[in-house]
């Protein structure tokens, strides 16, 4: 919480004499410059499940996309799965959370083309997203995959921070229990899990990041959980070299999580801690 006052203190106190008249910041959208850097890249965060309905990407970051020569986004796009995604233990997937869960998880995918064989194969974790898909009863997407075909539009070229292995190498580093009680809790309280998805989308449409990143960080006040650590601050400790070759090559827009933007060890501090320079993007008001 000490640096989420300082990091939100700080911005107010820089940039906020110097915001442009009539703008509004995007506080998704960061800007990248100095230190050997020919031409701006851009930090962009992302919410992976949400309505299409939901989607709003501001006029700021659909010119600074634009602008760059390429877009990475976590991991390959593009592709096929590997044998990577649907990595289980030792046990199915039926065997993981037992008969009577799986049957409500078959319930659920009903209508969703799910092959029995391929579903039973599939880590707890995956199928939790996959349900939520389904709980929030529209046509989902990512605003990954809304910019994945916005930089196809603009001929961009497509990168990724890690490849499919490293992507799913927290996952394997989690007790797969962990994952096989939260996908039955899910399951006993379908209701409370559609109110909790729609708050979440619902703060980042908002751009309140800090309460997003806080409800899921941390296990209670002060302590982070090892998901935090695993999923975002190691991961963010090695995309930072990929990062730091790809810009001072060429400008790039990098699109990610948003959570990894915060925190001592988010992407911002990382990069100031590396010498450069994150400043905040405005837009003119509609």
């Amino acid at each position: 919480m000490r640096f989420y006052l300082i990091f939100l203190f700080a911005c107010s106190f820089i940039y906020g004499n110097s915001q442009p008249k009539d703008s509004i910041q995007d506080v998704l959208l960061w800007q990248i410059t100095g230190k050997g850097i020919t031409a701006p890249s851009y930090l962009y965060g992302t919410f992976h499940v949400l309505c299409k309905t939901d989607v709003n990407i501001s006029p700021a970051a659909v010119d600074k996309l634009a602008a760059c020569k390429k877009v990475f986004f976590e991991t390959d796009l593009t592709g096929k799965p590997t044998d990577d995604i649907n990595y289980f233990e030792s046990l199915s997937l039926e065997k993981q959370i037992g008969k009577r869960y799986y049957r409500k998880l078959k319930t659920w995918f009903n209508n969703q083309h799910f092959v029995d064989c391929t579903l039973n194969k599939t880590h707890p974790m995956l199928a939790s997203i996959y349900l939520d898909r389904v709980i929030l009863h529209c046509e989902t997407t990512s605003i990954d995959h809304t910019i994945l075909e916005m930089a196809k539009k603009d001929s961009l070229e497509i990168g990724a921070l890690e490849t499919p292995s490293e992507h799913m190498s927290p996952v394997k580093k989690t007790d797969v229990w962990r994952h096989v009680q939260a996908l039955r809790n899910t399951l006993d309280d379908v209701d409370g899990r559609f109110k909790r998805l729609r708050n979440n989308i619902n703060l980042y449409l908002q751009g309140d990041l800090v309460r997003l990143y806080n409800q899921s960080a941390y296990t209670f006040p002060g302590r982070r959980s090892e998901r935090s650590i695993l999923f975002l601050d190691k991961r963010n400790a090695l995309w930072i070299p990929v990062m730091e070759k790809a810009f001072l090559e060429q400008p790039c827009f990098f699109a990610f999580g948003c959570a990894h933007l915060l925190n001592d060890d988010g992407i911002i501090n990382l990069l100031i801690q590396k010498g450069y320079t994150v400043s905040p993007v405005y837009y003119k008001k509609p």
